[in-house]
């Protein structure tokens, strides 16, 4: 008889498959939330003895989902529990055999081939910025927060963002998200929207407030970016290699590695908020790209408090 062993539990050897479908869709905050949530629902199928996979549907918005999300990202932690990634385009490549088990989410899907006791009412926690922040200011409840340190990103695109703010020690950011429709308008068309016209006075008075301080700014615009940076001396933003858009950034009219180094850049500058001990926000909905920020902080390591103490809005 063979025996695994498995987060120190010896397991017979296992004969139960879970495929865990993970989206990679939308902006990067998404993505990483997907990784940090089937990461847990990995390490729960494991202690349930599933033999766990891991399947991507990749329709990548930043360079060509042909390619491996490698670029970005470290699964080094998955391969290390023996879980093999793969690539599919859709659900229906799944192999005959598997259940759907409704976790009460959509982000992530997960299959099996056996249903067993532990599973029937199995609920997956959301570990985005959502989920952090719903949970922060409701009912505390730790086990639907991460309860590892691991991170995800390789360290390629780290490194990238240590270059950003190297001659920087502890900073504060302005995270300013603008709706899709106002990406690529300049600054002053941006203020004729009465909710951006009315933030941004509070954004002037937390730079001034910490006029001490570097304060990194961030946002989806970079009409904004240039006006703030521009008129406030402890400001700064981040110099990117191309000219491409921030937000779904793919061109196929250039090279793929300008694609590619161009995505690792915007994710190197979403890390960065991890580095910032307080965050003041605009945004009219929730934002994920300040879920690694939230997740990972290097000053705020509280979850019961996390949320409050880091973000200003």
């Amino acid at each position: 008889m063979i025996f695994y062993k498995s987060y120190g539990v010896h397991l017979l050897k296992k004969e139960m498959r879970a495929k865990i479908i993970l989206h990679c869709i939308s902006g990067f905050g998404d993505q990483y939330a997907n990784i940090l949530t089937g990461y847990k629902a990995c390490k729960d199928f494991t202690n349930f003895g599933y033999e766990v996979e891991i399947l991507w549907i990749n329709k990548n918005l930043y360079f060509s989902p042909d390619l491996p999300l490698d670029y970005l990202y470290d699964f080094s932690l998955f391969k290390k529990m023996n879980i093999k990634i793969n690539y599919i385009h859709n659900e229906s490549e799944i192999s005959d055999g598997f259940l759907y088990l409704n976790t009460g989410q959509n982000a992530i899907k997960i299959f099996v081939d056996k249903i067993i006791d532990e599973i029937n009412e199995y609920e997956l926690p959301v570990f985005d910025y959502f989920g952090f922040r719903r949970n922060s200011y409701s009912s505390f409840c730790p086990e639907k927060l991460p309860d590892f340190d691991y991170q995800f990103i390789n360290e390629e695109v780290l490194e990238i963002g240590n270059k950003f703010i190297e001659k920087k020690s502890k900073i504060k950011s302005v995270h300013f998200r603008c709706d899709d429709l106002f990406i690529l308008s300049d600054y002053d068309i941006v203020l004729e929207d009465v909710f951006y016209n009315s933030m941004i006075n509070r954004v002037y008075e937390f730079i001034e407030m910490n006029n001490n301080q570097d304060i990194m700014i961030c946002s989806n615009n970079k009409s904004l970016v240039k006006h703030i940076t521009k008129n406030f001396k402890n400001t700064f933003y981040n110099t990117f290699d191309s000219d491409l858009d921030l937000h779904y950034s793919y061109n196929k009219n250039y090279e793929e590695m300008i694609n590619i180094n161009h995505a690792r850049q915007i994710v190197a500058e979403m890390t960065l908020f991890s580095r910032c001990d307080n965050i003041f926000t605009v945004s009219k909905s929730l934002s994920n790209f300040l879920t690694y920020g939230v997740a990972h902080n290097h000053y705020h390591k509280d979850w019961d408090t996390k949320i409050k103490n880091l973000i200003t809005n």
